[in-house]
């Protein structure tokens, strides 16, 4: 694959622009699962025209990424084949056993959404109770004591 360079975008004004995006896009999903909707978000993020956003700057900036993103993102060893693998890093079946064990009762029925990202983020954002964004980062998927703790709350 030919490497393109994209146009400049180092403006402070683009930084701005894409960290309101998204917080609109984080607390948008957090409202919608509330309600019990696990629906795409297209009024926020609507490739490959992105003419929902607003701002020109951000519109040409996403237009000009997207055909790179989406060629990688279905490539065969792409984004979409590596989600796969990293939504398959937390056993959580086996996590739910070793709570059971550990403190001699069953998990509650319970619902976790989490939201997986390859960039951008190196902590996990823990918008509500049961909804989460995490990098894709194999210490924070497997870490135990966190999936404890969150079925101390939700399970």
């Amino acid at each position: 694959m030919a490497y393109k360079q994209l146009g400049d975008y180092s403006d402070c004004n683009l930084s701005r622009q894409w960290e309101s995006w998204w917080t609109q896009l984080i607390h948008e999903r957090s409202s919608n699962l509330s309600n019990g909707v696990l629906n795409p978000i297209n009024s926020l993020f609507n490739p490959p025209e992105f003419s929902d956003l607003g701002d020109r700057q951000l519109t040409n900036c996403c237009k000009e990424a997207w055909p790179l993103f989406s060629s990688w993102w279905e490539m065969p060893a792409g984004g979409g084949s590596a989600m796969a693998y990293w939504e398959s890093v937390p056993n959580v079946i086996n996590i739910v056993h070793k709570f059971e064990q550990k403190e001699g009762k069953n998990v509650k029925d319970f619902r976790l959404h989490i939201d997986l990202v390859y960039t951008g983020i190196s902590e996990r954002i823990e918008l509500r109770q049961d909804y989460v964004i995490m990098a894709l980062d194999i210490k924070q998927l497997r870490e135990e004591s966190w999936w404890m703790q969150k079925l101390r709350q939700i399970g």
